[in-house]
């Protein structure tokens, strides 16, 4: 389950400062559902789960223009507030969780989960995904992950996380290899035609807008937990000013993985 307190009061930053996804992913998504079924099929029914502040919902609305509908799933109340007031009025979301999703048996053409599917119990997850999935329907994990191999910037940022970000509970500190998730081999086992794909990519911003999407990762909450946040403020920043190209802007790389299959 999405640990609701994870991203208590962060909506608004969140959403304002958080990366979309590469329209070609949602290409990719598309095509792959296209391919098993008929061209008399309407709209397909898309269930994006853990949506957040509706960022993967509402970008996944703009690929398909509009031709779909489109329901967001999110236990957090903040977070769900958010995306309602951000979306169109035709964009419908839910409270519910990964575990309990909200919609009929076998109803849904596609499934999403978008950055939310580390937070979910996803031997769960998938029982849902398997109930609510028509026959040949899609399911789709993706993520952002910073493309700290090609980018001093990030790397950089990457050994600040790991020197400063520890989980009070635990006493464990971050690895920037914490999203080697199996997702592969789970599909593999859960579902049929599993395929990965990778799509690199990068955005430009101020210091202080990458300051401010930093802010919104419960890596940099813990850091700032653990160490202060003007302390936290201060290493991210000037490592960010170290790094501004002649425009001012930090080049932030991105490497997205999508992980996709077939019921």
């Amino acid at each position: 389950m999405i640990k609701k307190q994870a991203f208590e009061g962060l909506a608004k930053s969140y959403d304002r400062a958080r990366p979309t996804y590469p329209h070609e992913m949602y290409n990719t998504i598309v095509q792959t559902w296209k391919e098993n079924v008929s061209s008399e099929t309407s709209k397909p029914l898309v269930v994006d789960v853990g949506c957040g502040t509706g960022i993967s919902t509402r970008a996944f609305y703009n690929a398909l223009e509009g031709n779909c509908n489109i329901i967001g799933v999110e236990p957090g109340r903040d977070m769900l507030a958010s995306a309602i007031e951000n979306s169109p009025t035709n964009i419908l979301y839910k409270e519910g969780s990964a575990e309990a999703i909200p919609v009929d048996s076998e109803s849904v053409d596609i499934v999403t989960a978008a950055q939310a599917a580390q937070w979910f119990n996803r031997n769960l997850f998938y029982c849902e995904v398997q109930r609510i999935l028509k026959p040949n329907g899609v399911v789709a994990i993706y993520e952002n992950n910073r493309d700290w191999e090609n980018s001093d910037f990030l790397a950089k940022h990457e050994e600040f996380l790991e020197k400063y970000s520890v989980d009070t509970n635990t006493q464990e500190y971050y690895s920037r290899y914490y999203r080697n998730f199996p997702y592969e081999n789970e599909l593999v086992e859960k579902f049929k035609n599993k395929k990965t794909s990778t799509f690199l990519w990068n955005m430009k911003m101020s210091p202080t807008r990458f300051l401010e999407m930093a802010k919104t990762s419960t890596q940099v909450k813990r850091a700032i937990k653990a160490t202060g946040v003007e302390e936290v403020d201060k290493l991210i920043l000037k490592n960010a000013c170290e790094h501004v190209g002649a425009d001012e802007q930090v080049d932030v790389q991105y490497n997205t993985k999508l992980y996709i299959a077939r019921k």
